[in-house]
């Protein structure tokens, strides 16, 4: 009978696993790319949201004018 213990055979097996540190390093890319692609798009929409806050801002000072000449 094997004198190790589940713990024993289980860190042998992720210390002698090549694939599963591939697959951890695999896996963690992907995330990371993920995030950064996430990060990208939430930069992008928040310079097209102060765009959008601009033009708004200048339509509402340009209708004010409109008012104002009547």
């Amino acid at each position: 009978m094997n004198s190790h213990t589940w713990r024993e055979r289980w860190a042998w097996f992720v210390r002698s696993s090549g694939s599963w540190r591939s697959l951890v390093a695999s896996v963690l890319g992907l995330l990371e790319a993920r995030e950064k692609r996430v990060r990208e798009e939430i930069a992008r929409l928040r310079e097209e949201a102060e765009r959008v806050q601009a033009a708004l801002g200048e339509a509402e000072r340009e209708l004010q004018r409109l008012v104002d000449a009547r």
